[in-house]
């Protein structure tokens, strides 16, 4: 009797290991698919990490270049305002020398308008003296 009962635990034993046997192999394969679905997030992540990556890399050459861009537009409108500068030195020597050449015909003119005014009186005095001396020939 005690054979039997020891047998009866053996094959209780055997078929409850059975049954954990096959309740591992199902958690062992539900755990290999949990496994490789990770993985593959695992990778999708790192895919999107490096797309990330190369955003920001391709960000900052763009910040790079308008920087570069930046600097080379100060350095032109630099140039540019020196050479407005210089520009408007050069206005303002020529007015300069306008206004001073200015100042000196003033008083060329003043006396062409005098010299053309005695000259227009001496050339009436002298029509007046020719005609006194045509009537006095004629007479």
């Amino acid at each position: 009797e005690r054979i039997l009962g020891l047998e009866a635990q053996v094959a209780n034993t055997s078929s409850s290991s059975s049954g954990l046997l096959e309740q591992l192999q199902r958690d062992v394969e539900r755990l290999g698919s949990e496994l490789e679905q990770e993985r593959r997030d695992s990778q999708a992540l790192r895919d999107v990490q490096l797309d990330l990556e190369n955003k920001v890399l391709e960000l900052e050459v763009q910040v790079e270049e308008a920087a570069l861009n930046k600097s080379s537009d100060e350095d032109d409108a630099a140039e540019q305002e020196g050479r407005a500068e210089a520009i408007e030195a050069k206005l303002m020597l020529a007015q300069a020398a306008l206004e001073e050449a200015q100042s000196r015909v003033q008083p060329l003119e003043s006396r062409l308008q005098q010299f053309e005014s005695t000259l227009s009186e001496e050339r009436a005095q002298y029509e007046e003296r020719m005609e006194t001396k045509r009537q006095a020939m004629e007479t």
